[in-house]
């Protein structure tokens, strides 16, 4: 018997392109530099005190909610024992700077899960293969509204790309081999606070915000937190915990994504 496959894609949305995004994300971090620099005497002496340090984190993010489409629905409940033995999770390439009391987060999260089984509303279906693959490019300023010492206590504004994809592979002894494909992608606002210190060689640091207000996702949350060990002027190591909260509607595709993803994460920080 020839099996035959049958893919749908969910129609994009009316929404700046991967490349607009990203050159509307560079403008951003142009302008905002531009404005913090001339508010100093000597431009080059400000930029001079710029200190930067990138976190790469591997990030356990599993995944709990539901996906519809039309009459399509899935239920997701994907974790930590799921994404070892597939070896799925998360990268996290986040970039902090750091002048005074300004901060400026440009952040990179790569999400890519495989072979896992979902739930969904169909009796005929046997099983279900799900896969998902999701983008995140965060840009958010911040400033210090309390800082002594090593420790602060910053306001975060900004603005989050999010690009979903989400692959449902179906089987069963009475119907062929399907596939449907659900993509989307929207740009927010975001709103948060974020705090951070450090005693002797131990540095911790939290960050919560909110986000979408009906523009772009319907709303989002995340919050994490980590505790890190400096081993030399340049390199920390971090653990930590992230929880991210999504719910997405495309009322012209009648596409919902209310997903959760939230683990454990691992990662060092390099200075320069």
């Amino acid at each position: 018997m020839h099996r035959s496959s049958q893919t749908h894609r969910l129609a994009w949305r009316r929404a700046a392109s991967p490349g607009s995004a990203l050159r509307c994300a560079v403008r951003a971090a142009a302008v905002l530099l531009a404005l913090i620099l001339t508010g100093s005497v000597h431009a080059t002496e400000a930029a001079a005190q710029w200190r930067f340090e990138t976190m790469p984190f591997l990030w356990a993010a599993g995944q709990d909610g539901t996906i519809d489409f039309e009459e399509f629905h899935a239920d997701l409940d994907i974790g930590f024992g799921d994404l070892i033995g597939e070896v799925d999770g998360a990268l996290m390439l986040p970039v902090v700077g750091r002048n005074g009391r300004w901060g400026l987060r440009f952040e990179i999260v790569y999400v890519d899960i495989s072979d896992q089984d979902a739930d969904v509303s169909d009796t005929v279906i046997e099983s279900v293969d799900y896969q998902a693959n999701h983008r995140i490019m965060e840009l958010a300023p911040s400033y210090s509204v309390f800082k002594v010492g090593p420790a602060s206590v910053d306001v975060v504004a900004g603005g989050r790309y999010t690009r979903v994809e989400n692959i449902f592979t179906f089987g069963g002894d009475s119907i062929m081999e399907m596939s449907l494909e659900l993509q989307d992608r929207w740009i927010e606002p975001l709103i948060g606070i974020q705090a951070g210190g450090a005693v002797k060689r131990w540095t911790f640091a939290a960050h919560g915000d909110i986000g979408g207000f009906g523009v772009g996702a319907d709303f989002t949350w995340q919050a994490f937190g980590y505790v890190g060990y400096t081993f030399s002027p340049r390199l920390t190591i971090r653990g930590g915990y992230r929880h991210f909260d999504t719910e997405f509607e495309d009322r012209d595709d009648d596409f919902i994504f209310d997903v959760t993803m939230s683990g454990l994460m691992i990662g060092a920080s390099f200075r320069f």
